[in-house]
């Protein structure tokens, strides 16, 4: 018999899953009172976004969510049970589980908690704001992405907090961490498929084209990752035509990495001063100033493209030395990674080709020009004292 700990936070669930606990039957419904009044164990909610006359959407999303009153033939009133019961749950500790429909599938998003109820006059309709909890400071099973989802919100709070403030919360932190229980599902891999994809690679990464990074303890064979290019998750086939060998940076680049071009920025410095190059073409960055360098080309590491930049660019050979800095930007047309490296002329006097002009400046001068929005952060590190000219 099916228990409310059945429930998996992100797990995937069927309208029926739903009905059929609640004891009432009605796929159709949306909200779902578990257990008897007035002791209730658990309000469902089946939250359709953006559809519908009265669309329910996130106001934050993934935090917090607009989710409006159940209603009989457009009367939305605070006094049917429904609603009722989602007023008074955070008074009476009752949990709200919210699954999120998509194409009849019901992702249970998590456990949220009623804040306020609002409504429009000019139509008399009303919502409720439901604020989730952590998933992770809640004695239930979570999915493996959950988990993943959640820890990455509770970093992102981390980095925007003053780091004094950070540290005082480690003085106090306990050393031993609390456990989660994680759930995953996983896909019956076929070994042959495993087997003919590592053999055609022969021990190179087929993603970055590089020797596998260490041999594998249990057989002594070249460690790499058999990784599906459309996942079985989203109905790829187990084919060896559909996976490919990987090491495991360019694997976890597969399925975290952002779309992102990576870029590179020479810092080249010669007695005392720094060379700029001022951008040609037409457009907004037309103008502004940066540092030279240029996109990376596929199976070219940073340094080698900034050789071949600063070769195509200014015409001289360079000798790539420490990494010096990097910025993330986004862009309208897109988001670019910024690295860059010290870098020494070793021959050829400078040409410009796609620049409009270059200048050698002074840690000081660095003020007197427009960079690109991703240079900035550079010109920064320049001029402070950790990164002298």
């Amino acid at each position: 018999m099916t228990v409310l700990d059945d429930f998996v936070l992100g797990g995937r669930y069927s309208s029926w899953d739903i009905s059929i606990f609640a004891q009432t039957y009605d796929t159709q419904a949306g909200i779902y009172l578990i257990g008897d009044k007035p002791n209730l164990q658990a309000i469902f909610i089946k939250a359709t976004l953006e559809n519908g006359k009265y669309p329910n959407k996130w106001i934050i999303p993934n935090e917090k969510l607009q989710y409006y009153f159940y209603s009989r033939e457009g009367v939305f009133s605070g006094d049917y049970a429904y609603n009722s019961a989602i007023i008074n749950s955070a008074q009476l500790k009752v949990p709200v589980y919210v699954f999120i429909n998509n194409e009849s599938v019901l992702h249970l998003n998590g456990i949220f908690e009623y804040e306020s109820h609002h409504s429009d006059p000019s139509n008399g309709s009303k919502w409720f704001v439901l604020n989730k909890v952590n998933s992770l400071n809640i004695k239930k099973s979570v999915t493996t992405r959950e988990y993943e989802q959640e820890t990455q919100k509770e970093v992102q709070k981390s980095r925007e907090v003053e780091t004094e403030q950070r540290k005082q919360r480690l003085q106090g932190a306990p050393k031993k961490p609390d456990t989660i229980q994680v759930v995953s599902t996983a896909f019956k891999r076929n070994p042959d498929v495993i087997v003919e994809v590592l053999l055609r690679s022969k021990g190179i990464c087929e993603k970055c084209l590089k020797p596998a990074p260490f041999i594998r303890a249990s057989d002594l064979t070249p460690y790499l990752e058999v990784h599906h290019i459309v996942s079985l998750a989203e109905g790829g086939d187990d084919t060896v035509e559909n996976a490919i060998a990987v090491c495991p940076n360019c694997h976890r680049a597969e399925h975290y990495s952002a779309n992102v071009t990576t870029v590179t920025a020479g810092i080249m410095i010669e007695n005392g001063k720094v060379l700029i190059a001022m951008r040609g073409g037409s457009g907004e960055t037309a103008g502004k100033w940066e540092f030279p360098g240029g996109k990376v080309e596929q199976n070219e590491i940073p340094e080698q493209c900034l050789r071949r930049e600063l070769l195509e660019e200014l015409g001289v050979t360079v000798r790539v030395g420490k990494y010096f800095g990097e910025n993330v930007y986004k862009y309208e047309n897109g988001i670019i990674r910024l690295m860059a490296y010290h870098v020494k002329r070793i021959k050829g006097d400078i040409t410009l080709t796609v620049h409009r002009e270059v200048r050698w400046v002074t840690r000081k001068e660095l003020d007197q020009y427009e960079f690109l929005p991703a240079d900035i952060p550079l010109v920064e590190l320049l001029k402070s004292n950790k990164k002298q000219i």
